[in-house]
């Protein structure tokens, strides 16, 4: 995975031991192409449900997240009221049933999931724990460490990257806004790169159910050699990162969901 990620696939063995962005990243990426060819059909399809409805709530495009909520929203219907005959009763708990409600905050905040989520704020937990030296009335002791930190001045806003501009193989391909793919091969002074683009429409198709992959922007690159062409892009017009990860002889590209991850 590339760097923007805080932690790397850790087996299956250890998945008592996953964190929240394992999990994000299992459903978002790892998870449609290592369990491809070991699992059934059925239970394949019914994961890429949640897998596609995730996909479209956290695109951070509302030209393209828009149109398709209401079929997210059914998806993620499908696959809650489908998994007690997946994986039977106890399976469904409430917090699983709570899925089906997602679409709801993002079409009422028209806004991807990422900028209505708390997920952002579990790194931060620990910092606070920090700041509280005893037992006695945490929250007061928050509020006063927050004001102390905010008087004295050392506290800054900066604006956050999304992702690191790389021309390395495995970490230096991007989406631009007209739907190809490139590939980064050399950088230039004044953050010019010289990359190969493929457009989508030479690219196969990761799945084609419960809809085409290429609806979300995942697709499979084989052999792209007649359909390279070779142009000097700036770095704004890399508007997503995208995660290129092998698959059967070729690579299996997906757009990156979410921003850099923080390490702790």
């Amino acid at each position: 995975m590339p760097r923007e990620f805080a932690r790397q696939p850790r087996s299956l063995a250890e998945l008592y031991k996953w964190k929240a962005t394992e999990f994000r990243q299992f459903v978002l990426y790892t998870g449609p192409i290592v369990l491809k060819p070991v699992v059934s059909n059925k239970l394949y399809y019914h994961f890429l449900t949640l897998t596609v409805a995730m996909s479209i709530y956290l695109d951070l495009i509302k030209e393209t997240r828009s149109p398709y909520c209401n079929y997210a929203k059914e998806l993620m219907l499908y696959f809650v009221k489908t998994s007690t005959d997946v994986y039977g009763n106890p399976f469904v708990t409430y917090n699983f049933h709570n899925l089906i409600h997602l679409g709801n905050g993002v079409e009422n905040f028209q806004t991807s999931l990422n900028d209505i989520s708390a997920f952002r704020f579990e790194n931060y937990f620990h910092k606070m724990k920090k700041k509280v030296r005893n037992a006695q009335n945490p929250i007061a002791q928050l509020i006063k460490r927050i004001h102390e930190i905010e008087k004295s001045g050392t506290s800054s806003t900066t604006k956050q990257r999304s992702f690191f501009v790389s021309t390395k193989k495995k970490a230096g391909c991007y989406l631009l806004a007209n739907y190809s793919y490139a590939f980064g091969k050399e950088r230039y002074p004044g953050r010019k790169y010289v990359c190969d683009v493929v457009k989508k429409q030479y690219l196969e198709s990761l799945f084609l159910q419960p809809c085409d992959s290429k609806l979300i922007n995942i697709v499979l690159a084989k052999d792209m050699r007649r359909h390279k062409t070779q142009i000097t892009l700036d770095h704004k017009d890399f508007k997503r990162k995208v995660i290129c990860l092998p698959y059967q002889g070729g690579h299996v590209l997906m757009p990156m969901l979410h921003g850099i991850e923080k390490r702790k």
